[in-house]
């Protein structure tokens, strides 16, 4: 699905399945650290993401003030999270497409 949003090549990086350590903090801070950071990041797993949040909150910015994040899995750790975190399990998947949609059309 298209929504008309471009995503420059420098928001994307790559990070393995439950990766948590000093890589993923690495690449997070250089993607945080760009001129024009994104506004969203997407995490590949929920561990990738507890990770990343954490990266996030020691950088001293605000979720989901200055950050939206989203990871997949569904983990019952990340659900226990503040503030809630989305992640696109099959269980979401259909909230996930509406979130999508409704931030589209507010964009």
């Amino acid at each position: 699905m298209n929504w008309g949003l471009e995503i420059p090549d420098t928001y994307v990086r790559s990070a393995d399945y439950l990766e948590t350590k000093k890589d993923l903090q690495n690449r997070q801070k250089e993607l945080l650290n760009l001129e024009n950071p994104p506004t969203c990041i997407i995490y590949p797993d929920d561990t990738s993401l507890i990770g990343g949040r954490n990266v996030i909150i020691e950088m001293g910015l605000r979720i989901p003030r200055d950050i939206s994040i989203a990871g997949y899995d569904g983990t019952m750790i990340s659900q226990l999270l503040y503030p809630k975190t989305h992640n696109n399990s099959p269980e979401y998947r259909n909230d996930w497409k509406r979130s999508c949609n409704k931030a589209h059309r507010n964009h």
